[in-house]
């Protein structure tokens, strides 16, 4: 199969949106080579120089932004740059599948084409359904533990690699499945082999920007091991914004925590950056502390589950001063994850791994996968309560109600 690097290029990112003039990386406000996505500026730059893509409309790029899994699908497809006869045939053989699990036509291709390369397989696709990751409205996203295993696989690698090769300080916490097709990518210089800041964070979700590094490395893995005869100098340029998913709400509540890169509001967490953060105040009361935010009203507009802007719409005082006195006591955890699966230990209980659906607390956000214990057994894609507390940022006592 012939791959036309450029083209590649044009299309890779389908979380983006196109634009009229290009906007390189040092013009996205939330983005710079020196801000907290230093490390994506270049693989960002590399690929936005080309005016191939850009950020959104108020100029941010929302590196933050996580990527769902039929988006992964849709950047895999347009790396491997399949042929229409590939296409074809994919979609011959597996469009009664995609369509009976209500796949979005924007994806189907895509879908297709994953099932006829058996980077996933049916069912896969099944556990996606039932797992909330294609599911309209609130998105549940894949971690990096999966995402990681798609990319192996569209690569075909094999997901024996040399396990000596990582360097990830949560090492003992990747499963043995990913661990293979890790290495693999760390080899080919798509991964790195150790991690973000040292570590892996397999249950977290994957960002925008992780997807542009990842992006822009695999392009240059494809370049480095094409044949001369095979590489080619047009590309086309393809609307990008087919198949944008962005769950847009607004959330009205009262401020309840604020952490270091999320904000509780009526028991829920949303993400946020503090630097890009659009604050109107109704109240002429707040004076640029975000702590000051405790205890009030506000009305805030959600994307993917992340704050894109505030409305202050009433303020209580000294609530800075409620919170320093009240920041040793101990905070209630609350969870409703949707069990994967349950298997008995040696300890004469159950180990149960879930995905997070809602939750309370910044540590466990939607989508990740965790894994607790119960003395009761559970099915597969049961929906279960879970409690516990958090002290002086230590999880404890942490398990199904």
């Amino acid at each position: 199969m012939k791959k036309n690097i450029n083209k590649i290029t044009s299309i890779v990112l389908l979380s983006t949106f196109l634009i009229s003039n290009s906007v390189y990386a040092k013009s996205f406000s939330d983005l710079s080579k020196k801000g907290d996505y230093q490390w994506a500026y270049s693989a960002v730059d590399q690929l936005s120089n080309k005016g191939v893509f850009g950020g959104y409309p108020d100029g941010t790029f929302k590196p933050q932004r996580p990527v769902s899994f039929l988006e992964i699908m849709q950047v895999i497809k347009n790396i491997k740059n399949p042929s229409s006869e590939e296409l074809k045939l994919a979609r011959d053989e597996f469009s009664k599948i995609t369509k009976s699990n209500k796949v979005p036509s924007w994806a189907e291709d895509a879908i297709n084409y994953a099932l006829y390369t058996n980077i996933i397989t049916e069912k896969t696709l099944k556990s996606a359904v039932n797992r909330g990751f294609i599911q309209e409205g609130k998105v549940v996203f894949p971690d990096r533990n999966s995402v990681t295993v798609y990319f192996g696989r569209a690569f075909g690698f094999s997901g024996n690699g040399d396990k000596s090769k990582l360097k990830h300080k949560d090492l003992k916490s990747i499963p043995e499945s990913t661990k293979g097709y890790l290495a693999e990518l760390v080899d080919a210089n798509i991964y790195a082999a150790t991690g973000s800041d040292g570590y892996f964070n397999g249950k977290k979700y994957i960002r925008r920007a992780e997807v542009a590094v990842v992006a822009d490395k695999a392009i240059n893995y494809l370049n480095d091991n094409q044949k001369p005869e095979e590489k080619t100098e047009d590309y086309k340029t393809e609307d990008l914004t087919v198949g944008l998913i962005e769950d847009v709400k607004e959330i009205k509540g009262i401020v309840e925590k604020i952490y270091s890169n999320s904000i509780k509001i009526d028991g829920i967490s949303y993400g946020f950056n503090k630097d890009n953060i659009k604050i109107n105040d109704e109240t002429n009361l707040y004076r640029g502390d975000l702590e000051s935010l405790i205890g009030s009203e506000v009305l805030v507009k959600v994307s993917n589950n992340n704050i894109n802007s505030i409305n202050i719409l009433s303020m209580k005082e000294n609530n800075k001063e409620e919170n320093n006195n009240n920041s040793n006591n101990e905070i209630p955890i609350n969870i409703k994850a949707r069990v994967i699966n349950s298997k008995e230990t040696n300890r004469d209980d159950y180990e149960i791994s879930v995905i997070v659906i809602v939750s309370n607390s910044e540590e466990f956000v939607a989508g990740s996968e965790i894994v607790v214990y119960s003395d009761k057994d559970y099915l597969e894609n049961e929906i279960v309560d879970i409690s516990g507390f958090e002290i002086n940022g230590e999880i404890k006592d942490l398990g199904i109600k």
